[in-house]
C-alpha cells in the first residue's frame, strides 16, 4: 500500500472481529500502528435464544493478522459498557503509543432479547458509549474520527488550532 499513515497512531474499538478487524488491517498496511480493543483478548460467548455461543474472532488473532501482513499493532482490551474501562481507554492508549491520531469507533453490543426483558441500565450503558466516545473525539481534537456504531455514522476531521 502507499503508507500514507506512516508515523501515525490509530485506536480501533471493536477490532476483535468483523468489519472492526478488516479497519485496523487496512489502516496497518498503510503504514499506521494500530491499537486494537474489545472486550478480552479471547473469543467471546454470546448468549443466543438462550444458548450460549462462543463467538469466532479475538484481539490476539487481529495482532498475529497484521503482524503477519508487516504491520504494527498492540491489544489494550477494554470493555467500552464498564464506565471505568470507558473513561480510562484513551489515557492507556496515549500512555502505551504515544498518541492518537485517528479513532475508529467500533464497539458494538447485541442484546439478543425481545424488548421486554433487556435492562435499562444495560442499555444506558450502552448509550453512553456512543456518546462518550464521540465527545472525547473532539474533546481531543483528533485529526481523524470515525463513529460507526448503531446510532449512525460521522467522519469528522477537526480544524488544527
Amino acid at each position: 500500500m502507499s503508507g500514507v499513515l506512516a508515523g501515525r497512531t490509530a485506536l480501533v474499538t471493536g477490532s476483535s472481529r468483523g468489519i472492526g478487524r478488516a479497519i485496523a488491517q487496512r489502516l496497518a498496511s498503510e503504514g499506521a500502528t494500530v491499537v486494537v480493543t474489545a472486550r478480552g483478548t479471547a473469543p467471546s460467548v454470546s448468549i443466543r435464544e438462550g444458548k450460549a455461543t462462543t463467538v469466532p474472532g479475538s484481539l490476539e488473532e487481529t495482532v498475529e493478522l497484521i503482524e503477519a501482513a508487516g504491520g504494527k499493532a498492540l491489544t489494550i482490551p477494554a470493555d467500552l459498557e464498564d464506565a471505568e474501562a470507558l473513561d480510562t481507554l484513551v489515557d492507556r492508549v496515549v500512555e502505551e503509543a504515544g498518541g492518537i491520531d485517528i479513532l475508529v469507533n467500533n464497539a458494538g453490543f447485541a442484546d439478543y432479547a425481545s424488548i421486554e426483558k433487556m435492562s435499562l441500565r444495560r442499555s444506558i450503558a450502552r448509550w453512553r458509549t456512543i456518546f462518550v466516545f464521540r465527545s472525547c473525539c473532539r474533546k481531543r481534537r483528533f485529526r481523524i474520527c470515525v463513529s460507526g456504531e448503531a446510532a449512525g455514522s460521522s467522519i469528522s476531521a477537526p480544524r488544527r488550532a
